[in-house]
């Protein structure tokens, strides 16, 4: 996040920029493997961990907010979604992505795109505010 800090040229990117979505869209197929899933989950746990006071409750409506979705072959997705009753905090949500399992299987990246839009981007009520939405994939 100290990225967007520097680049975007102003001092105070929680209050000037407003609120964002982030989706992390995570390759559990076989081809990863263990150690590369374990790396791509603690990817998500320091990124969370550097939005600092950005993301301040998993449930905000002004501040940043993440979600996570888990796939591997077809119609094998795992997510853990913005609005999830059961996470009321950020350290809630990082234990959530930790405790994710390896699925193995084929690669289904298309179809993990579909599901994350259509279940945690398309009918958020912040979408319906224009609130911006990042999607991020991440493969090996």
């Amino acid at each position: 996040m100290s990225y967007i800090r520097e680049t975007c040229g102003c001092c105070d990117c929680e209050k000037r920029c407003g609120a964002l979505d982030i989706v992390f869209v995570i390759d559990s197929s076989e081809s990863v493997g263990l150690t590369n899933f374990t790396l791509e989950k603690n990817f998500v746990i320091n990124t969370i961990n550097r939005l600092g006071s950005m993301a301040t409750h998993p449930h905000s409506e002004t501040g940043t907010r993440v979600g996570v979705v888990q796939y591997s072959h077809n119609g094998t997705f795992e997510a853990i979604r913005l609005n999830d009753s059961n996470i009321d905090s950020i350290a809630a949500f990082k234990v959530a992505v930790k405790n994710l399992q390896w699925i193995a299987g084929g690669t289904w990246t298309p179809s993990a795109l579909k599901f994350a839009y259509d279940h945690l981007i398309r009918d958020s009520r912040r979408t319906r505010a224009k609130v911006c939405c990042l999607l991020l994939l991440y493969s090996i």
